[in-house]
């Protein structure tokens, strides 16, 4: 098939495929048959009870959230406690309480890592001094792995 046959022939199968959606439809009307689906709970109770059930299902969704909520506010240290703090600074002052204990921690853990360092240096020095009043006694020297 060539291109000048292919792009000849594309408008007329559209326009046909047109017209056969468009037969059945008019078929479909006549009939009082749909081809799609039919929706869920066609009726206006049916939608009507769904709809109270998805009311209820939120309800008790924001419940669980204010909850929560309410839980965060009586853990978080916070200054004034004459109202209760909003969602929004609620979570502030626990994202900078977290971040607060976070710098607390790393700051615990360099001091930690500085002390190490500072004992490992004195053990050494120590290790060192002990070895050359050994050499200077002429005692054998113990070896790490047995310490």
């Amino acid at each position: 098939m060539n291109s000048d046959n292919w792009e000849g022939n594309w408008p007329k199968q559209q326009s046909q495929a047109r017209k056969t959606v468009r037969r059945n439809n008019k078929k479909t009307e006549k009939s009082g048959l749909k081809l799609s689906k039919p929706s869920r709970g066609s009726t206006p109770r049916e939608r009507t009870l769904r709809r109270l059930e998805s009311n209820e299902r939120e309800r008790m969704r924001m419940h669980s959230l204010n909850d929560a909520f309410q839980s965060l506010r009586e853990v978080i240290p916070h200054v004034s406690k004459k109202r209760q703090l909003s969602k929004i600074e609620t979570l502030t002052l626990a994202k900078n309480y977290i971040v607060a204990l976070t710098d607390a921690i790393c700051a615990m853990r360099t001091e930690e890592k500085t002390m190490d360092q500072q004992h490992e240096v004195l053990e050494s020095q120590e290790s060192s001094n002990n070895m050359n009043i050994c050499l200077n006694m002429n005692i054998p020297i113990p070896s790490k792995s047995c310490s």
